[in-house]
C-alpha cells in the first residue's frame, strides 16, 4: 500500500487496498498442476513429526521406565512440550545435552555422565535410551557408550543395583522416518532386549497398539477381560498419560500404571501377538 500521508483519523477499511508486488519483476505464479506434490519442498502442517518422539512415547509406557535423549535439549523439549499438549500430562524426559563439543568429540562422556546422574537421582525401573540425528550422523558407538555407563554404575552403586535396571537402546534417526517408525523400532527393541527367555507357556496374548490414545488401550483391556483373555499390553500408557493431575506423594515423582517389565519379558511365553 502506497500513501504519501496517513490521515490523523486512520485509514477506513473500505479505502484499504494493499498491492501485491511481485518478488522480482520477472516472477510469474506458477500453475498448481506444473508442481506435483511429490516435487514440492515445502509441507504445511504436517501431521508427522520426528521418529524419536514415537519411541519416547513408547517407553513412557512401561512402569517406571525414563527415556534418555542422545541428543540436544531442544529435542526433549519439543516432545515433553507436545505431551503435555496433547495429554495434558507431565512427561519425565533425561537428556545427553549436546552442545557444540559432543557434535564434534562424540557423545560419550554426556551418555555416560547422564546416565549416571539418571540412575542415583531418579532410580528408574528401565532406561529407554533414545538416537537422535545429531548421535547417529556422528556416529557414536552407542553399544559401547551404554557398555561404559554400566561398568560405571557398578563402580558406584554395585553390580547387583547396577544390573537391576535394564537399558533398552533405540537407534531413531529422525531423517529415517516419521513418529509412526520411532515407535515400531522402540516395539522391536523392548522385545528383543527383554523377551529373550522362553521356557513356560503362560497363557496369554500380547497386544502391541501401535500409536494410540490413553482411552483406547484402556478399552483394549476392557475387550480382553470381557473375553477372559489375559493379555500383556505393551507400552501401556492408560494411566502414565491420563491420570489425575494430583502433587507428587514423594519425590521422584513415578506415574501409577505402564506396562512392568516382568510383563515385557514374559512376552517371550505368550500363545500369540496382535
Amino acid at each position: 500500500m502506497r500513501l504519501n500521508e496517513i490521515p490523523v483519523e486512520g485509514i477506513p477499511y473500505d479505502q484499504l487496498k494493499i498491492e501485491k508486488i511481485p518478488c522480482t519483476p520477472a516472477y510469474m505464479e506458477r500453475a498448481p498442476e506444473l508442481v506435483p506434490a511429490r516435487a514440492r519442498t515445502v509441507v504445511i502442517n504436517p501431521n508427522r513429526t520426528c521418529m524419536p518422539l514415537g519411541a519416547m512415547w513408547a517407553v513412557l509406557g512401561v512402569h517406571g521406565a525414563i527415556p534418555f535423549v542422545q541428543g540436544a535439549q531442544g529435542c526433549t523439549t519439543y516432545v515433553r512440550y507436545t505431551f503435555c499438549r496433547v495429554f495434558k500430562e507431565p512427561a519425565t524426559i533425561a537428556t545427553a545435552s549436546f552442545h557444540e563439543d559432543a557434535a564434534v568429540f562424540g557423545g560419550r562422556r554426556n551418555l555416560v555422565e547422564g546416565l549416571r546422574n539418571l540412575v542415583v537421582r531418579y532410580w528408574p525401573k528401565l532406561i529407554g535410551v533414545v538416537t537422535t540425528c545429531s548421535s547417529e550422523i556422528i556416529g557414536d558407538d552407542m553399544v559401547s557408550f551404554i557398555k561404559m555407563a554400566r561398568a560405571r554404575l557398578r563402580q558406584e552403586i554395585g553390580a547387583e543395583k547396577a544390573d537391576r535396571i535394564p537399558i533398552v537402546l533405540v537407534n531413531t534417526p529422525s531423517f529415517a522416518g516419521s513418529h509412526v517408525e520411532g515407535y515400531d523400532r522402540a516395539s522391536r527393541a523392548f522385545v528383543e532386549t527383554l523377551a529373550t527367555v522362553k521356557d513356560k507357556p503362560n497363557g496369554k496374548v500380547n497386544i502391541i497398539p501401535g500409536l494410540l490414545y490413553p482411552g483406547d488401550i484402556r478399552e483394549i483391556k476392557h475387550l480382553l477381560r470381557h473375553m477372559e483373555v489375559e493379555g500383556i499390553v505393551l507400552f501401556d500408557i492408560s494411566d502414565p498419560l491420563d491420570a489425575p493431575l494430583r502433587p507428587p506423594q514423594k519425590f521422584p515423582y513415578e506415574p501409577p500404571g505402564g506396562t512392568p517389565v516382568e510383563q515385557i519379558r514374559d512376552m517371550a511365553n505368550s500363545l500369540a501377538t496382535f
